[in-house]
């Protein structure tokens, strides 16, 4: 099987919305100079349409969301037109480990966020982290120890800010740095520039603000066009990318580096101009599934089904973007009642007199009316919030207007927000009462947030795994 000799371990790191001209426009000097370094092109295409779900689900599967069926940002599982073999699934077929780093999902949505994930072949996926400083942290570890496989890294920053500021905007522009200096963290921790195992790959997923200042669906070519970027110890410097190199270009490279075949869906190219004595595309037969490989090797159970793992990247996608996250009717807090007052005497004592401390950590969704302007919000948060006694420690997160699920009532989009917060429970009847009789709020929920950091530990056969992939490139580096 052709592939690079040396990398053995690939990072992909996803800048969400990162506009091509933002690099130089806001001096991003990590990406500028990984590009310059390795190899690149700022001419880049994504699908159509250019949505975050639908080119995270062809980054996941190699082919256009016109076959993997993900056309829109509405949630919905889709039914694929043709074969879908997810990335992941193909990787841990080969024997390789595939760690997904993602922005944190409600805490409703996070169990079976994981479920999904791994029903795609993600052997550790994490949803921990607001954005991508705080992701990058949490999966330092992992990088440390994982040295061969798939690493993907999804940071939603730019695309946050671009939605509510506008594309190009200042508050963009700080979060496209932010970004900047976390793909700069992420090389240094790696030494990927020195590293001929390890091919990091930063790409966006789509542009913005072509029609729409603060959108990006459109066939407008500051949508559609978007960076790629190659970086690693055995990327030839100075290397352009060739002029049609897209998003389903990555996963087949992928593959390619790391000795894989691609299977026979993939519509992308091994983008091996990239690295040295590797010019030009390679012929269809490396990027097809050799049938005598697969019978007598890593693709021995081909023909078996996937156990649902291709509609599972629909639903992974639009979980980790919340666009359009089905909401569950009002649900109470199911929190004991304060404890009954108790005697001292013949007094009444108040028992949260000896219990100062018994807080607890919260998250809340709410979906407002869309038709509410942005200041009726904030003024309804505010209040929301002094109900609650004004926590220290509330952070807010606002999503914007998305499709909704479902019609409730007539309405078919609505404002998402998430808020989470530190209170003592006996706060909670009034605040949900507000809730409940506000007319401006659709749907809320409140949850009890349990502050995970991580993606739970592998299971043994996982390790297994590990371990025989490791050991076999033991054997490798003895030879």
């Amino acid at each position: 099987m052709n592939r690079h000799p040396t990398v053995r371990r690939v990072i992909v790191a996803v800048l969400d919305g990162l506009r091509s001209d933002a690099i130089d426009a806001f001096g991003l000097d990590h990406v500028r100079g990984l590009a310059l370094r390795g190899a690149h092109t700022l001419h880049g295409r994504t699908v159509a349409p250019s949505v975050t779900a639908a080119a995270m689900g062809s980054l996941l599967t190699g082919v256009r969301p016109e076959r993997h069926g993900l056309t829109s940002d509405r949630f919905h599982v889709p039914r694929s037109h043709g074969p879908v073999s997810p990335l992941p699934s193909v990787l841990d077929e080969a024997g390789y480990v595939t760690t997904a780093c993602l922005a944190d999902v409600p805490l409703l949505y996070r169990r079976i966020a994981r479920a999904l994930a791994r029903r795609l072949g993600v052997a550790r996926p994490s949803f921990a982290g607001h954005d991508a400083h705080a992701i990058l942290d949490v999966a330092r570890p992992w990088l440390a120890s994982q040295r061969s496989g798939l690493v993907l890294f999804h940071w939603p920053d730019a695309d946050r800010a671009g939605h509510e500021a506008g594309w190009m905007s200042p508050p963009y522009g700080a979060a496209a740095r932010r970004l900047d200096a976390a793909l700069g963290r992420l090389a240094e921790w790696t030494g990927v520039e020195d590293d001929p195992a390890t091919l990091l790959v930063a790409l966006a997923d789509h542009g913005g603000g072509g029609v729409d200042p603060k959108n990006h669906d459109s066939a407008h070519p500051l949508d559609r066009t978007i960076p790629i970027v190659l970086a690693g110890g055995a990327v030839a410097a100075g290397r352009r990318l060739g002029p049609e190199a897209s998003i389903l270009d990555v996963p087949a490279t992928v593959l390619w580096a790391l000795g894989v075949a691609a299977p026979a869906s993939y519509e992308g190219r091994p983008l091996a101009e990239a690295f040295d004595g590797q010019r030009g595309a390679l012929s269809s037969a490396v990027r097809r599934v050799d049938s005598t490989a697969a019978a007598g090797g890593r693709r021995q159970d081909a023909g078996r089904p996937r156990r649902g793992r291709s509609r599972g990247v629909y639903l992974l996608a639009r979980l980790r973007l919340g666009y359009g996250a089905r909401c569950a009717a009002p649900r109470r807090h199911n929190s004991s009642p304060p404890p009954a007052p108790a005697t001292s005497g013949g007094r009444i004592q108040d028992q949260r007199e000896d219990c100062r401390d018994m807080t607890r950590p919260y998250e809340a969704v709410y979906i407002f009316d869309s038709t509410l302007e942005d200041a009726a919000i904030t003024d309804k948060l505010t209040r929301f919030q002094e109900l609650l006694g004004n926590p220290a420690d509330l952070t807010t997160d606002h999503w914007g207007r998305r499709q909704l699920a479902y019609q409730i009532g007539r309405k078919d989009t609505g404002y998402y927000v998430v808020s989470r917060f530190t209170v003592d429970p006996v706060v909670l009847p009034e605040y949900e009462r507000a809730l409940r009789l506000d007319e401006g709020v659709v749907r809320y929920l409140l949850s009890l947030h349990d502050h995970e950091t991580g993606a739970p530990p592998m299971t043994e056969e996982e390790l297994a795994a590990a371990a025989r992939r490791q050991s076999d490139d033991d054997d490798d580096d003895e030879e």
